[in-house]
């Protein structure tokens, strides 16, 4: 009888504390942030598609797959030798063909590497060309620092040695349409020709309002202090005094986006956006 007791009491016991862990992980799980769609996580891409974006490409070899007009520009989209679109380009007249649009007295210095990273045949990830800078962790000691240093020989050597093609990466993470993220290349306050790392702003809500913001040195998983402001706002510009809202940030890639995805219609089924 003492048996069944305390098999009763132990089994009254393990009730308890099973019913209090499930409150516990209910509670816990409530407060959690919802979590982000499979494949909608540009913090994760990132990594993925600067190194593609860094990476050698001669984009005079690739092939025109549409060419939309978009209000005052011109949208071409551009297939590689598989005929998946890969890159959008933006220019103010019609492109004879794809070396036109690099080359010559009408070159355009803007253009986007694409990914459709869910399948649904629009892009939702991007990495605008900004330009070739100087990009590195740390710089020497006697290097000069100011907006306009003067070099010297071998200090010149080192800026040309440490060069790279830098991007804007924006994003739309919920697949609506509509960018959520965007990451900068993060220049030095003084030394506007460094580039030593990297921000991030994000809408966590998917509403069109920043409300989370982080620098980073290589990796955007790995968070270092808050993005960099001015007075005017978040500094995406290359003068450290300029600036501009969050809101305004991912306005202005939303339309980039409904530029390219709008091309991206026209072109049909035929060359799709690569994948992610």
């Amino acid at each position: 009888m003492r048996q069944v007791k305390r098999a009763a009491a132990a089994r009254a016991r393990l009730a308890l504390v099973m019913r209090a862990l499930t409150i516990l992980l209910a509670a816990a799980f409530a407060l959690a942030p919802p979590a982000r769609a499979a494949g909608g996580d540009a913090v994760a891409f990132y990594p993925q598609a600067q190194a593609w974006a860094q990476a050698r490409h001669d984009i005079r070899e690739l092939r025109i797959a549409c060419t939309r007009r978009s209000g005052d520009v011109y949208v071409t989209l551009l297939a590689d030798g598989s005929g998946k679109t890969v890159l959008a380009a933006f220019s103010g007249a019609a492109p004879r063909d794809a070396a036109s649009l690099f080359t010559g007295a009408g070159a355009t210095r803007d253009w986007a590497w694409i990914w459709d990273r869910n399948g649904d045949g629009a892009a939702d990830y991007l990495a605008f060309y900004l330009g070739t800078e100087l990009v590195v962790r740390e710089l020497p000691p006697d290097f000069p620092r100011g907006k306009s240093p003067k070099l010297s020989a071998a200090q010149l050597d080192f800026v040309l040695h440490h060069m790279r093609q830098t991007f804007y990466h924006a994003a739309d993470d919920n697949f609506d349409g509509r960018a959520d993220v965007a990451i900068y290349p993060l220049r030095d306050a003084e030394t506007w020709l460094w580039v030593k790392g990297g921000f991030v702003l994000r809408s966590t809500h998917f509403d069109g309002r920043v409300d989370e913001d982080w620098a980073f040195a290589e990796r955007p998983a790995e968070r270092a202090g808050p993005a960099p402001r001015s007075e005017r706002g978040y500094r995406v510009r290359i003068d450290p005094a300029e600036g501009e809202t969050g809101e305004k940030v991912l306005e202005s890639w939303s339309d980039w986006f409904a530029r390219i995805n709008g091309a991206a219609k026209t072109c049909g089924a035929e060359h799709p956006i690569r994948g992610g």
